[in-house]
């Protein structure tokens, strides 16, 4: 997250804030999904990958958090 915020914060800033959220959004889906399947198979390394996936999508906080600072102004 602390990695893929800046990161996703320009993208925004480029593309867009709501294709950039919902991309996120898609992104920790994935990642709890790799998760999950890392859990029923007993595979860490699935486990970790999947987490990995999910921390980089957890940068969408600072997206939302501008999203909420525009429409308060």
């Amino acid at each position: 997250q602390f990695v893929s915020a800046p990161i996703l914060g320009s993208f925004s800033d480029r593309s867009g804030r709501k294709p950039i959220l919902i991309l996120t959004l898609f992104l920790s889906i994935a990642g709890y999904l790799v998760c999950s399947l890392g859990v029923q198979t007993k595979n860490l390394l699935f486990l970790l990958i999947g987490r990995c996936i999910v921390g980089v999508a957890a940068g969408n906080t600072a997206i939302a958090t501008s999203v909420i600072a525009e429409l308060s102004l």
